[in-house]
């Protein structure tokens, strides 16, 4: 029962929130502080939404942008693991890449829109890379400090009743980092959906960020809004819908969490 109360609660908090921000929003409005044109009213962006939903518009720019966005993602998965693991099994290249990646981790990842386009031209190929370049390094190094910074205690009972090798590694280590990896898979999700905005936004001819800079050039405010509430959307459904309950779930196996969360 608290359980339920409490999701009622936020559902409720949530709801109080965005009548106040509606409200403040409408009123702004009216006030006419900026032209309409500047600063579209709630109505005028629902309307645009609407409108893009039923031309289509809106639904192949989120086809596309997800297509994108999960090519990259996924090899960021691919890519991040490989090293991470790489770096745990030479302690050398662990000390050596490790500040490399969170030195590349503090780059804007806008900042690889440039090699992208001049390597691989104004195609999805070259988004795909800003994609992976966002989130590769937050993968990478979510595994090696997971893994790097199992509990002693874990290891040494699992030695102490027989585990060795893979065994060890796969059954003890792994399991145990997996609150830490897929923290930072969340992670790595969030800096690839905005790696791949920002890079729509000058490079490609379709997606949500190409939608977004076609609005601009219109001087269409409310579409551009009725994107941008678009693209929030799609990552907190992504985020609440699936890491959140993965890694309360996972986070609840381990002892990290008193309230599961099933999926």
């Amino acid at each position: 029962m608290p359980r339920k109360n409490n999701h009622i609660g936020s559902i409720a908090d949530g709801a109080l929130f965005l009548s106040v921000l509606l409200g403040a929003w409408e009123l702004v409005f009216r006030l006419r502080i900026y032209p309409a044109y500047l600063f579209p009213s709630p109505e005028m962006v629902a309307g645009s939404l609407v409108s893009s939903l039923t031309s289509g518009l809106l639904l192949i720019g989120v086809a596309t942008s997800l297509t994108r966005l999960g090519i990259g993602y996924l090899l960021s998965i691919v890519l991040g693991f490989a090293i991470g693991l790489a770096m745990i099994k030479s302690a050398y290249l662990g000390r050596i890449l490790r500040p490399f990646g969170v030195g590349i981790q503090s780059f804007p990842s806008i900042a690889w829109v440039s090699p992208a386009i001049l390597w691989f031209g104004f195609n999805d190929l070259a988004m795909i890379f800003v994609t992976v370049m966002g989130a590769v390094f937050s993968i990478t190094l979510g595994t090696y400090d997971g893994i790097r910074n199992t509990s002693p205690t874990y290891i040494n009972a699992a030695r102490n009743m027989g585990a060795r090798g893979a065994t060890l590694f796969f059954q003890v280590m792994l399991p145990a980092a997996s609150p830490k990896i897929i923290s930072e898979l969340r992670h790595g999700w969030s800096f690839a959906w905005r790696s791949l905005i920002g890079a729509e936004m000058i490079m490609a001819t379709l997606g949500l960020g190409h939608l977004l800079m076609y609005g601009r050039e219109l001087n269409d405010l409310a579409l551009v809004f009725a994107i941008m509430i678009s693209i929030f959307a799609i990552g907190q459904i992504v985020d609440r819908l699936l890491f959140e309950r993965i890694q309360s779930r996972i986070s609840h196996r381990w002892g990290l969490s008193t309230t599961p969360v099933g999926l």
